[in-house]
This record gives structure tokens, C-alpha cells and sequence, in this order.
């Protein structure tokens, strides 16, 4: 079942930031390898799934798709 949660900061240069979960559970890493063809920005409403990383740090959004291009 996909989560949905805002983008709470996004770095274009670096190509990463974090989103915050609609349902409170914290924020997730994203990173853009897992997002689809649309670029995100600060603000978007996106639907996403989550797996640990390796570094065992904040969970990787992954499969994200951006609810208002």
C-alpha cells in the first residue's frame, strides 16, 4: 500500500531531499533514482513506498510518483 506525504525539502543540485509522511510516522529520504520522470519540488503531494537502507538511517522513499505535476 503506497503512503503519501509532502516534499519537505528538495535539493536539485545534489538530487536528493526528505518527505514528510502524512501519517506522522517521520520523515524518508528520497533520493532521484526512485522518483519517476518528473523532477520533484518543495511542496508536491506524492504517493511512495519505503525500504531500510543499508545504512540503516531514515527509510528510502521508493516508487515515488508526484500527485500534482
Amino acid at each position: 500500500m503506497a503512503i503519501t506525504g509532502v516534499v519537505k525539502y528538495w535539493s536539485e543540485q545534489k538530487g536528493w531531499g526528505f518527505i514528510a509522511r502524512d501519517d506522522g510516522k517521520g520523515d524518508c529520504f528520497v533520493h532521484e533514482a526512485n522518483v519517476g520522470v518528473v523532477e520533484l519540488r518543495k511542496g508536491d503531494r506524492v504517493s511512495f513506498d519505503t525500504k531500510h537502507p543499508r545504512n540503516g538511517k531514515n527509510l528510502l522513499a521508493v516508487n515515488v510518483e508526484v500527485l500534482n505535476p
